[in-house]
């Protein structure tokens, strides 16, 4: 059995609903009946009797710290250090270690501070396949479910979701994946009653009949493990994405000037839900180096389920504004930049595939797809969610994440590489990879 937690869905008065999800903690990482809370992702918190909610910050010191960060994260990228993962030996470590009974180590599990997927190369005759992109030295949360950059604070990426996203791009079923959050159908017209049958009473009874009314709401995780941390990020950054549409994210908005999605003049159905986006994936003549390039993500508005169609103008201005602000909201917002690494990590596992790249390389998979000889850490499944109210404006905002790498790494989604500078880059790697080393670390 998976635990159950609920958290508090914010709700715009009058009369906007958003579905926020349900985000839970391994049990010894609770401490429940203790009194306290453990973080489990930025900003979100797991109380005393199991609620799951967004933790209230200080908006002066949090803009500050954000300004702060993102000072930070231009001068990294004048100092970058490009990190140089060989995937084989990193799964044959952490492999020896888990049949020693011994914890994989946290460079392995952390994938030595990655914090993005810049470049693939592979190397059939030294049987290697690698990625390289900018790294830190991190910091690990003490759920283990977080880690984060040391000079950025940008989360790091960590090798149980590549696990995970291999096992869902592998999946038939799985290519496409993510999450909803589902209010129920009759949000509208249930609001609309409560305000009619409490329009003489105080703010604080209608904000109370409302939350009471409206009553918890479904989040769902499809075509992927639901009992993973990638199924929980992906949950977490939606969750966000809701608060910012609804102006609940005020130091974060107005630090990257991303405003909010709702509609202050009239009642309206609005759904957002981050998308991967990528340029075209750059290739090598020889199909041995590949660029992953682009935003990573994208915002789309609809008025229906993952329908790009019917958004009122107000939501639309709004995608477009998050959109044109990614790099921006991936400093502002760590649960965008986890996002962001989610969306890496499904595009490498789908090149792998599609390109057969472990075979090129003489990598044996089979153990990893395998979930009994290469077990990932388990996370309760998001569940239900309950309503917050709030006091703005007037239309439910609903959505999820819906996530399909394979289009960006179709034969015809690619640009090939003719100044030849991805095989110059190949070439220059192999000065760096000495000996049997899994992770090595260069100057840009």
């Amino acid at each position: 059995m998976h635990a159950v937690t609920r958290l508090p869905t914010p709700f715009c008065f009058s009369v906007a609903v958003v579905a926020i999800a349900a985000l839970a903690l391994p049990a010894k990482a609770q401490n429940i009946g203790a009194g306290f809370f453990q973080p489990a992702v930025p900003g979100v918190y797991i109380e005393q009797d199991g609620n799951v909610r967004s933790r209230e910050v200080d908006q002066a010191k949090q803009l500050t710290a954000l300004r702060s960060r993102a000072k930070s994260v231009a001068q990294a990228a004048k100092d970058e250090t490009l990190t140089f993962v060989s995937l084989p030996r990193v799964f044959a470590e952490a492999r020896a270690a888990i049949e020693a009974g011994k914890p994989v180590p946290d460079d392995l599990r952390y994938l030595g501070g990655l914090t993005q997927i810049r470049y693939v190369f592979v190397y059939p005759d030294e049987k290697d396949l690698v990625i390289a992109g900018p790294a830190e030295p991190f910091v690990v949360q003490e759920s283990g479910l977080y880690a984060s950059g040391k000079r950025t604070g940008r989360p790091v990426m960590q090798l149980d979701d590549f696990v995970v996203a291999l096992r869902t791009a592998d999946d038939p079923k799985g290519r496409v994946f993510g999450c909803r959050i589902d209010p129920d159908p009759k949000s509208m017209e249930i609001s609309k009653g409560v305000m009619e049958k409490y329009a003489r009473k105080s703010r604080r009874e209608r904000m109370a009949a409302m939350a009471r009314e409206l009553g918890p709401q479904k989040v769902s995780v499809f075509g992927t493990a639901a009992d993973t941390r990638l199924a929980f990020v992906c949950v977490a950054a939606d969750y966000k994405l809701k608060r910012f549409a609804m102006g609940l994210e005020p130091a974060a908005s107005q630090a990257t000037g991303v405003g909010h999605g709702v509609d202050n003049s009239r009642p309206a159905a609005n759904r957002y839900w981050f998308e991967t986006s990528y340029e075209p994936l750059r290739v090598s003549p020889q199909g041995d180096a590949f660029e992953f390039r682009g935003p990573r993500l994208k915002v789309q508005a609809g008025a229906f389920d993952f329908d790009a169609r019917g958004a009122t103008k107000t939501a639309m201005e709004f995608a477009k504004r998050f959109n044109d602000r990614i790099p921006a909201l991936a400093v502002a917002e760590p649960l965008v930049a986890e996002l962001q690494n989610v969306a890496d990590l499904s595009l490498l596992a789908t090149l792998i595939r599609h390109d057969r790249l472990d075979r090129k390389a003489g990598w044996d998979v089979s153990r990893i797809a395998d979930e009994r000889t290469y077990p990932v850490r388990k996370v309760p499944v998001p569940v239900t969610a309950d309503t917050l109210v709030s006091a703005t404006a007037g239309s439910i905002a609903a959505g999820g994440v819906l996530f399909s790498t394979a289009p960006w790494v179709a034969d015809g989604s690619r640009q090939r590489d003719r100044g030849g500078e991805l095989s110059a880059s190949r070439k220059q790697v192999s000065t760096f990879r000495t000996g049997d080393e899994a992770i090595v670390q260069a100057k840009k």
